[in-house]
């Protein structure tokens, strides 16, 4: 029997912001790319080079978008925009301090209550998500079999797909940083999707 031919996704985080090197949980809230971000979206093209991109999909918010333009630019290729790819909602903590007010504290993931399939309490949960995310990955891997698709996106989205595709566990969530540019790929067919690596992941 023969196999299903795969469609090839790639994840990536958008560059750095201002609202990062603060602190400050910006989940939602649109803001752009600083110098150092966009630094890092003409950088990782090299990266992406040797990467036959077919199309080029962005979340709706600033950083994404510039971080789609800068790269799509190199590649020729328009950029679209869907709003499956915004990052997950912050909820509650949106605007706040990563850390808490108290130095040495930790990271504020390693303290919210993990509420397991319904994502971190106070936050947008991975019901939430995976209603708006599925059918749209469902979508192109429909649209681009055999291709290689780039997907311009957030943190909190690229956690939710690590835990999907078991890469990454959300008890390792404060544990673990998912740097600017950070790439994962997976591969998926109408049966389903898996990952095959990650780069830009670094520890506490």
């Amino acid at each position: 029997m023969k196999c299903p031919e795969y469609t090839y996704l790639h994840f990536i985080r958008h560059g750095q912001t201002d609202g990062e090197t603060a602190g400050v949980v910006m989940s939602n809230t649109d803001i752009i790319l600083n110098r150092t971000g966009i630094k890092q979206a003409h950088n990782i093209i090299r990266t992406l080079k040797d990467i036959p991109i077919y199309a080029i999909y962005s979340s709706p918010l600033s950083r994404a978008r510039e971080t789609a333009d800068i790269i799509a630019r190199s590649k020729h290729l328009p950029v679209q925009i869907d709003k499956a790819l915004i990052e997950r909602d912050a909820g509650i903590y949106e605007g706040h301090s990563f850390q808490y007010t108290r130095p040495n504290r930790g990271h504020f993931l390693t303290r919210l209550p993990y509420s397991g399939l319904f994502g971190l309490s106070g936050m947008e949960t991975d019901i939430s998500i995976a209603e708006r995310l599925h059918p749209f990955l469902i979508k192109v891997i429909s649209e681009y079999v055999g291709k290689h698709v780039l997907l311009v996106s957030h943190a909190g989205i690229m956690r939710y797909l690590l835990n999907l595709m078991n890469m990454q566990y959300y008890k390792d969530m404060g544990k673990i940083r998912i740097q600017n540019t950070a790439i994962l790929t997976a591969r998926g067919n109408s049966f389903y999707i898996e990952g095959i690596s990650i780069s830009g992941l670094i520890r506490n």
